[in-house]
């Protein structure tokens, strides 16, 4: 044997070693993890993408965004050689928010894929479906995903084993509610964990927030509320924040956009002033913020 093809073996060795003691490494770390629900909301350049890992490793991925960035975010979560998401759910038929599922897709050995049972195409709100989400629907079908559609009052499971419930609090039936183009049909989910509980409410304008405070029967504080807009008076519903009463509101607002207010009255009026400011996280601001739950305390990290 040549002495370079002995220098090759010797290599290729060393890297099957690193990557078995990695593999050990992060088996042992799972089975010493403590029981924590992880939430992570991406600071993405377009788009929205929340990433939650459950006590028992299941791995939810709630959007995408609009391209491949969603990997480079996962890929910091996940060990590198890991190549398994449970779930991806598309909480609505926007391109931006789905593009990054389809790079999921072709990338992940993915489990099951949830869909919003509404979308502005079936409610005749738009007269042809998104390019990208249609791409996103026929990927799963080329790949044999099973696809749920989801609506209000479904319960979806995740991690039996530790009680992670997830409810879905919207789209309703459209008897129930006038959708509209500004006012569109989306996945908005509810996550309780012991003590603890997460409304992830992605872009639901004010109208959908008032619905969902009046129809909903939970009346509780909330430990987190994420949201994908500005925190302004314009764009949050003050009857869902103080019902809710959130403890921590993760948002996502330019820093380089300015209030729409337009002085200080209208400011004051703002229904996120009632939270401490110390509680406020800007993903645009922060970076990724990472939301960790015991099941009945909770504790914020940011940009890891």
């Amino acid at each position: 044997m040549s002495k370079k093809k002995s220098f090759r073996s010797i290599v290729a060795s060393l890297i099957t070693l690193v990557v078995a003691l990695t593999v050990v490494f992060y088996a042992l770390n799972e089975t010493r993890r403590e029981p924590n629900l992880e939430i992570f909301a991406f600071n993405l350049g377009s788009g929205r993408s929340v990433f939650i890992h459950t006590p028992d490793d299941e791995r939810i991925l709630i959007d995408g965004g609009s391209n491949s960035e969603v990997v480079r975010k996962i890929t910091k979560i996940l060990p590198f050689w890991s190549r398994r998401i449970d779930t991806v759910i598309a909480t609505n038929s926007l391109g931006k928010n789905v593009g990054g599922l389809i790079e999921i897709l072709n990338r992940y050995e993915v489990g099951e894929a949830i869909v919003s049972k509404f979308t502005v195409e079936s409610l005749g709100l738009a007269s042809s479906t998104d390019q990208i989400y249609g791409t996103f629907i026929e990927r799963t079908d080329e790949l044999g995903l099973s696809v749920k559609k989801a609506a209000s009052g479904e319960r979806l499971v995740f991690d039996l084993e530790h009680g992670i419930g997830v409810e879905v609090l919207f789209p309703t039936n459209p008897d129930t509610f006038e959708y509209s183009k500004t006012s569109a049909p989306e996945i908005i989910l509810k996550i309780t964990y012991g003590s603890t509980s997460f409304v992830i409410f992605g872009g639901g304008t004010p109208k959908i927030q008032k619905f969902i405070a009046a129809s909903t029967e939970f009346r509780d504080p909330i430990s987190a509320l994420i949201v994908s807009n500005s925190a302004t008076y314009s764009n949050t519903a003050a009857q869902a924040i103080e019902q809710w009463n959130p403890e921590f509101f993760v948002y996502s607002k330019s820093t380089t956009s300015h209030s729409s207010s337009g002085s200080g009255s209208k400011e004051k009026e703002n229904p996120i002033a009632s939270i401490p400011e110390a509680n406020r996280y800007n993903i645009k601001e922060k970076g990724t913020v990472k939301i960790v739950s015991d099941g009945s305390q909770v504790r914020i990290e940011t940009e890891m």
